[in-house]
């Protein structure tokens, strides 16, 4: 709101649905082999309760112009050709890389990583969660994120402008 002069938008993207999410729970589930799933570092979905942004955005002073909702797939393999073997699995693993780390760092388990690549293989050999394209390359989807644009109101020397 402060950066903003008034009558200014703000544009911005937040994540609904993240289909990397839900391989790296898949991931870590077998890397603690039953054991609960430490919470992730980081938090990509905190702003995808329902109307979170609206309210973030509202309690600002702004107002809500429009909110939109756009899905794609993630292409983690074939894209680029100074893409490693590994990009996949560094995509996939993403949510969890710091848990992975600790793992192996704690010595609780001091194989996460050859378990998670373990994982991950099975995960792309399943077909579920990633799918090929027909030549070869990988994908994962659908990622929803919502867009919002939103404005400051005018305001005058006692505040807000009213209507």
């Amino acid at each position: 709101h402060r950066v903003l002069k008034p009558g200014g938008s703000l544009v911005m993207a937040v994540w609904d649905s993240l289909s990397v999410e839900h391989m790296s729970d898949e991931i870590m589930a077998a890397v603690m082999k039953g054991n609960p799933l430490p919470p992730r570092a980081v938090d990509y979905l905190s702003l995808a309760r329902p109307h979170a942004v609206e309210k973030l955005i509202e309690g600002s002073n702004m107002s809500v112009i429009k909110i939109d909702h756009e899905e794609f797939p993630f292409q983690l393999s074939g894209g680029l050709d100074h893409q490693t073997d590994d990009f996949a699995f560094n995509v996939a693993t993403i949510p969890i890389h710091q848990n992975l780390l600790d793992l192996e760092k704690s010595g609780e388990n001091p194989n996460a990583f050859r378990d998670a690549h373990d994982a991950f293989k099975k995960i792309v050999d399943e077909g579920i969660l990633v799918h090929k394209d027909s030549k070869g390359h990988l994908f994962t989807g659908p990622n929803r994120f919502k867009l919002a644009i939103a404005r400051r109101q005018f305001e005058d020397a006692d505040g807000v402008l009213e209507k």
